[in-house]
């Protein structure tokens, strides 16, 4: 009876184990879900702030990058331009040295 009785309370004793063991499992998992809820609606916020403030971002890189298209054309109007005044200076100092014309030919004849 005595035996009877010792195996009685060990598989009361496992049973408890058990039942703890469940129990803490089902905490942890209920624990382990709320913090995923947390970490979703903290991601949910982020994001919701982020959204703007990248929208933000890629609109001045647009205007950032339509400022650089524009300082290339006016850099490529002012190359242009100084290139055909560069065309020009030879053509001048040929006629002067062929004695056309200028303030300096008139001054010694």
């Amino acid at each position: 009876e005595q035996l009877a009785a010792a195996r009685d309370a060990a598989a009361a004793d496992r049973a408890a184990a058990v039942r703890g063991a469940e129990e803490a499992h089902a905490a942890r998992a209920a624990a382990y879900e709320a913090r995923m809820q947390e970490l979703e609606r903290r991601l949910a916020e982020s994001q919701a702030k982020l959204t703007p403030m990248r929208d933000k971002l890629l609109e001045l890189k647009r205007q950032s990058v339509a400022m650089l298209d524009e300082r290339e054309a006016e850099l490529s109007r002012l190359r242009a331009s100084v290139a055909v005044e560069g065309d020009k200076a030879p053509a001048a100092e040929a006629a002067a040295a062929n004695g056309g014309g200028g303030r300096g030919s008139t001054a010694s004849e």
